[in-house]
């Protein structure tokens, strides 16, 4: 009995300089030279957090995109209209999905005289997907659609519109621009929620089987079509023949959420289970090789175990969620299908039952401030008991750092 007591204490010893060793390695050398750079680790949140760098960084890219925007549109023959694009993709008058971004002018030099041409970003990037994606089962169209209060002035969407077709809310100037930046906080949200109305109902009489709403800040991901047929074939199309109540109840699919709001501590269900059920996974496979070198009795596996299991949720929680779902680009089959939270309407697909439903109901009601149409629509949802789901990781990338409807410049950090 001494004998095992005493063994007990050796191994002991040697575990704890061992799992002290991993530890110091881990989180004070590899994690800081690999994760210093990912924007939502913990190193980089508590180093390299800097709003002025962090609007420089956006400030470049931005630059850059639209250097490859126009690139690309001078290329673009002006004689080839979207109808052209994509072989085969478009069957007569009906379409199936149609793609429309809602749009208004930025800045108007109001802040500075920076012009982010981000609709110019947006379209060329739908425009080169549609044309270079291969084998998509479903056929699409892209729409403009114009909410601005003074189109003549909107300079950006002229040579755009030879290339889409657009949808105008307005058409002679309203005289308000002026007014638009004494406007209240629930006023702007109010236009912002009838724009919305009027972009859906307008591709909804487009002949379209499932509208696809975009921001005009919302910049799609390369991976966005290839995800986005095969989204629609396992839950809209799947359920025309299989009439299951979790597939005919969707009423959208969300294709991005805030990356800050991406992580583990979060009020959404899945998020912690699944920051235990990777530790879980991690810690016994350390367990398993832990054995193999070094065998220890039955007894004393549980306290190992569970040391591994606190050093991968940290490890988890260090790396970030956000960083570890890029993981899932790998392959389209990959993305994560999961319930929708209530925030953020920049890039939203319904079925056309789903944007009739959708559509009736806020123009039922009005949105002020802490109520915007993300909002109605999460009590919309709730009230009528739909269903509501997210594709992660996000298909799109807000670049929107020029806000229309708070007339400034964000913080790149919540962007």
């Amino acid at each position: 009995m001494c004998g095992r007591w005493k063994c007990l204490k050796t191994v002991d010893r040697i575990f704890v300089r061992q799992f002290a060793c991993l530890c110091v390695i881990t989180f004070c050398v590899v994690l800081p030279i690999i994760c210093l750079h990912l924007q939502h680790s913990w190193y980089y949140l508590l180093w390299k957090k800097n709003v002025d760098r962090g609007r420089d960084h956006m400030r470049m890219d931005n630059n850059k995109r639209i250097e490859e925007a126009n690139d690309f549109l001078k290329k673009f023959s002006d004689a080839r209209t979207l109808n052209e694009l994509g072989k085969g993709r478009e069957n007569g008058n009906h379409v199936d999905v149609g793609i429309t971004i809602i749009t208004v002018s930025r800045n108007r030099h109001r802040l500075d005289n920076y012009e982010p041409k981000y609709l110019t970003q947006v379209v060329t990037k739908f425009l080169k997907a549609i044309e270079e994606t291969p084998d998509l089962k479903h056929t699409y169209k892209l729409f403009l659609c114009d909410v601005d209060p003074s189109p003549s002035s909107y300079i950006e969407i002229k040579p755009l519109s030879k290339l889409v077709p657009v949808f105008q809310r307005f058409r002679n100037d309203l005289n308000n621009t002026a007014v638009w930046s004494r406007m209240s906080i629930s006023d702007r949200l109010e236009k912002e929620k009838r724009d919305y109305v009027f972009c859906g109902r307008q591709t909804l009489n487009a002949n379209v089987s499932n509208i696809f709403l975009v921001e005009d800040d919302a910049l799609p991901h390369e991976d966005l079509l290839p995800v986005l047929d095969r989204v629609i074939s396992n839950i809209f199309d799947k359920s025309k023949n299989d009439r299951t109540h979790y597939q005919k109840d969707v009423t959208y699919i969300k294709f991005y959420h805030p990356e800050r709001l991406l992580g583990y501590f979060s009020l959404e269900p899945e998020r912690l289970p699944e920051l235990f059920g990777l530790s879980f996974l991690l810690s016994t496979i350390m367990m398993f090789f832990y054995q193999r070198y070094r065998p220890v009795t039955t007894s004393y596996t549980r306290i190992l175990w569970l040391c591994f299991f606190v050093y991968s949720c940290l490890l988890l929680l260090f790396i970030g969620r956000q960083n570890l779902l890029e993981l899932r680009r790998i392959s389209s089959q990959l993305y994560q299908v999961t319930r929708a939270p209530a925030c953020c309407t920049p890039a939203i697909l319904y079925p056309s039952k789903g944007m009739e439903e959708v559509l009736s109901y806020l123009s039922s009601v009005q949105c002020k401030e802490k109520f915007g149409k993300d909002y109605a629509l999460e009590k919309f949802r709730t009230s009528f008991a739909k269903t509501g789901l997210m594709v992660q990781p996000n298909l799109f990338t807000h670049i929107g750092m020029y806000s229309s409807l708070r007339n400034e410049v964000l913080d790149p950090f919540i962007v």
